[in-house]
């Protein structure tokens, strides 16, 4: 029954290894710190034990204690450099599996793109769209004639006619109008000419 349910039991992540593997480094950094201290203390202790020599076995008692903290120190640098390394690992087996999802997925991009468009289907798109590209050139083309057609010998006849006309009306000369006097002459000028009137002079009529 036990072996039916570690089957089921979800596996943990690589994120919550790496996580693990902190907590442990971090618990064995404490750990050797401690070790540190008493290390240093017993060694302060075994110096003034020998000056005041002390007894014998005062002194080994305190050496032999010294030894056995100086051998979890070693330990718990030993299992950090181990975890130090499986993290390291660790995270390339990451990479890897990471680089392995990207290349499935694109595996899977190329698969479907080859199902979805064939040689055959491509060829066929790209006929569409030449013929697509025609009619629209064609398009173009009958909206750019222009909508009134003009005869180019009949509109050169019309402008030679006009250059004619307008030859001519530069060669005419200007018409003549007399012009009026300057001034009218006044009695007390002699030497003015005498204006002549075209009046008749006015014939009594006979009373009867």
């Amino acid at each position: 029954m036990g072996c039916r349910l570690s089957l089921f039991k979800q596996q943990p992540d690589m994120a919550s290894c790496l996580q693990r593997l902190d907590e442990a480094e971090s618990l064995l950094e404490k750990m050797a710190e401690k070790y540190g201290r008493q290390e240093a203390s017993l060694d302060e202790s075994l110096r003034r034990s020998l000056k005041m020599k002390s007894l014998q076995s005062k002194n080994l008692h305190l050496l032999r204690r010294k030894k056995v903290v100086q051998h979890y120190i070693n330990a718990c640098h030993a299992r950090m450099n181990n975890i130090y390394s499986k993290r390291m690992a660790l995270e390339q087996l990451n990479l890897n599996q990471t680089q392995l999802k990207a290349m499935r997925a694109a595996a899977n991009a190329f698969s479907n793109f080859s199902k979805n468009n064939s040689v055959e289907k491509i060829e066929e798109l790209q006929d569409n769209m030449a013929s697509t590209f025609d009619e629209l050139m064609e398009v173009d083309t009958v909206l750019s004639e222009p909508l009134l057609n003009f005869d180019d010998s009949e509109l050169l006849e019309e402008l030679s006619r006009s250059q004619e006309l307008s030859s001519f009306d530069q060669e005419a000369p200007p018409a003549s109008f007399p012009t009026s006097p300057q001034r009218y002459p006044s009695l007390d000028d002699e030497q003015a000419p005498l204006i002549v009137s075209s009046k008749l002079p006015e014939t009594p009529v006979a009373v009867q």
